[in-house]
C-alpha cells in the first residue's frame, strides 16, 4: 500500500507507484482489459453518505475528500463487474483499524452469501 501523504511512492525499474485504489479503488475495468471472463467486485469503501463537516479537522478533511473523490470514480468503474459486493463496513473509523477485524469478516461473509445463487450462475455451478 502506498497512498499519498501517508506512505512514500514505491520506486521499481524506473517508476514510481502509488496506490492503485487512488484511481481505481475496485479495478474491474483493469481486469476487463486484462481479458477476465467474469468479474466479482467488492467495494467497502465511502459510498456517498452525507457527512456533517463542521467538526472535522484537517487529516479527517482531507480524508473525507479523497473519500468523495474515489466515490465520483468508482461509481463509473462498479459497473464493469459482473457482481458486485457491498459488504456494510462502514462502521470501521480509520484506516488502519485492526480491533474490528471479527465483525468486517462476518459482514463480508455475509455479503457473499447474499450473492451466492448470483455468483453460482455467473460462474455456471
Amino acid at each position: 500500500m502506498s497512498i499519498p501523504a501517508f506512505f512514500e511512492p514505491v520506486q521499481l525499474n524506473g517508476k514510481t507507484y502509488i496506490d492503485g485504489g487512488v484511481l481505481e479503488r475496485v479495478p474491474c475495468k483493469t481486469l476487463r482489459d486484462h481479458g477476465m471472463d467474469c468479474v466479482i467486485g467488492v467495494d467497502v469503501g465511502y459510498h456517498g453518505d452525507v457527512k456533517d463537516v463542521s467538526d472535522m479537522g484537517v487529516y479527517q478533511l482531507m480524508n473525507h475528500t479523497i473519500n468523495i473523490m474515489q466515490w465520483e470514480l468508482t461509481k463509473i468503474r462498479r459497473e464493469e463487474a459482473d457482481i458486485m459486493l457491498v459488504p456494510d463496513v462502514q462502521f470501521v473509523r480509520g484506516r488502519f483499524q485492526v480491533d474490528q477485524a471479527g465483525a468486517t469478516i462476518d459482514e463480508g461473509r455475509r455479503a457473499v452469501m447474499e450473492a451466492l445463487p448470483a455468483i453460482r450462475r455467473l460462474i455456471g455451478s
